[in-house]
C-alpha cells in the first residue's frame, strides 16, 4: 500500500481494502484513500458504504470522514447523490476532502455552498488541517 506521507494509518490500525479504495478508522475519524486511476462510480460508493457500516460503525455514534481526493478522477452525479443520501450518511456528521490545490478547494467549496447536505463538508489542501477540522465537527 503506497499511501501519501501525510495520509497514512497509524501503526496497528486495521486497513480495509476494496478494489477501489482503502479505509481505516481511528476512533470517530474515518480515513478513505481512493486508489489512484480507478473510476469511482456508484457501485464503488455502495461497496465502500457497506464496508463502512459493517466494519467500522457503531450505530450509536457519529463519525467524521476524511477522503484524500488528490490523485483521483472526478466522480459522477449518481455517485455524488448516493454519497449524500441518508443511506450513506446517517452516522456521518462531517466530511472533509483533501484536494490538490487552492484553486480546486475554492471551486469545490463554491459548488458545495450551492447544495444542502445532511452533514458539514469542507475542502482542504493540508491533511493536518482536515484532521483538526474533522475532530471539531464530530457530533456527540
Amino acid at each position: 500500500m503506497g499511501f501519501p506521507k501525510d495520509f497514512q494509518p497509524n501503526n496497528g490500525i486495521e486497513v480495509h481494502e476494496l478494489w477501489c479504495s482503502y479505509m481505516w478508522s481511528d476512533g470517530p475519524l474515518v480515513y478513505i484513500y481512493p486508489k489512484p486511476g480507478i473510476e469511482h462510480n456508484v457501485n464503488a460508493a455502495k461497496e465502500q458504504t457497506k464496508l463502512f457500516y459493517k466494519k467500522i460503525v457503531d450505530e450509536k455514534k457519529q463519525y467524521a470522514l476524511i477522503c484524500d481526493t488528490r490523485d483521483t478522477n472526478p466522480i459522477d452525479k449518481e455517485c455524488r447523490d448516493f454519497y449524500s443520501s441518508d443511506a450513506a450518511t446517517h452516522n456521518v456528521s462531517a466530511f472533509s476532502f483533501l484536494v490538490d490545490s487552492k484553486f480546486s478547494m475554492v471551486i469545490a467549496n463554491f459548488f458545495l455552498g450551492l447544495t444542502t447536505l445532511p452533514f458539514k463538508v469542507k475542502m482542504f489542501t493540508s491533511a493536518s488541517h482536515a484532521v483538526s477540522w474533522s475532530k471539531n465537527h464530530i457530533a456527540p
